[in-house]
């Protein structure tokens, strides 16, 4: 193997991983397992999930997922996974979905191959601010365009990616919009957290 090749796994091997052990994420060529959620978490999740959706869907804009995988497979020819992701709340744009659907046999029974646009990532209170840094640049160096972290003790959300400078820590008060993946969407914070 060449020095600069990247580590990561055969495709099939993924998918049979992840189904016998568990929800796993790879990085860096380590499987990381994904921890189990609490209530409020999936609550939080589901919330975002539902307000993305119905808006995305009235508006034709888009699709919102929960727990859902997606992989980087720079090399499809070989089904190599090199890394692989499962944010808590995923937005894919209908465009890039429905030519992902089109042009990917098979797509049905395998995790999204894919960078969604815009991810949420949930964060507790062992999570330090180096980690959840890590995890976003992470993100929008694999290609996701919009990060929001939600900080659940706070009732707060902060907004990487997606656009020219940095948005300050939006409290429950604050509206939080979908810039130009989702354009018009917006909402109190605190409907998250509801």
């Amino acid at each position: 193997m060449a020095a600069d090749a990247p580590v990561g796994m055969n495709l099939k091997d993924f998918m049979r991983l992840y189904y016998e052990e568990g929800a796993f994420e790879l990085v860096d060529g380590k499987r990381i397992p994904v921890p189990t959620k609490m209530f409020g978490q999936i609550n939080i999740a589901n919330e975002l999930m539902l307000l993305l959706n119905s808006f995305a869907r009235l508006k034709g804009v888009g699709r919102a997922y929960v727990d859902a995988p997606f992989v980087t497979m720079p090399d499809k020819e070989n089904n190599i996974v090199v890394s692989s992701r499962v944010p808590d709340v995923m937005f894919i744009r209908n465009e890039r979905l429905n030519e992902y659907k089109r042009t990917t046999p098979g797509w049905e029974m395998c995790p999204l191959a894919i960078a969604p646009d815009l991810v949420t990532l949930e964060i507790d209170e062992a999570d330090t601010n180096l980690d959840v840094m890590q995890r976003v640049n992470a993100y929008l160096q694999e290609g996701v365009r919009m990060v929001w972290v939600v900080e659940p003790t706070t009732h707060s959300v902060s907004v990487h990616g997606g656009g020219p400078g940095k948005l300050p820590l939006l409290s429950e008060k604050d509206k939080l919009g979908g810039g130009e993946i989702i354009p018009g969407f917006e909402i109190n914070v605190e409907k998250i957290f509801g």
